[in-house]
Order: structure tokens, then sequence, then C-alpha cells
């Protein structure tokens, strides 16, 4: 099964995929949303109800792949503070 979309991101130099995960194909577990994210370079996935959601997330691995937390130097709390606060 084809990504809907594959990009380099500008901001961590990764490539990140937005998946369909009721596709017959489908190999990412659909718990958690429909819209799976998924860092091609780390591995890590993220799933959201909404396409929409999946492109914003798609545009920011950084909050939510550890390991590009890690390439720009951001912890998860600093994102949770920016949400909360």
């Amino acid at each position: 099964m084809p990504a809907l979309r594959t990009r380099a991101n500008r901001r961590t130099g990764t490539a990140v995929s937005i998946w369909d995960t009721r596709h017959p194909d489908n190999w990412l577990d659909p718990e958690g949303g429909r819209w799976a994210v998924v860092c091609e370079t780390h591995g890590n996935v993220s799933n959201h109800e909404r396409r929409e959601d999946a492109r914003y997330f798609a545009s920011h691995p950084d909050e939510w792949c550890e390991a590009c937390m890690d390439v720009r130097g951001v912890q998860k709390s600093d994102y949770m503070e920016e949400t909360n606060g």
C-alpha cells in the first residue's frame, strides 16, 4: 500500500508519511485513529481520527516522534507547556 503522501520534513530533515489504516493492505494498527502519520526515518507512528490533524502532525514530527525531538533538542514537556499554558 502506498502512503497517501511522503515528504521530507524541513524542520527535522526526516521523511514523514500519511497512511490510511482502512486500506485493505494496511499493516498499521488503526487504534487511535484512521490516519497514521509515520516518521519513516525513525519508525514512530502517531494516529489521528481526522485527516486534517494527520496533515498538521506530518509537518511537525518533532511534536510526536521522540527521535525527531532529540534531533531538534526539544523535550516533550516543552510542547505540553505550550498547549496547556
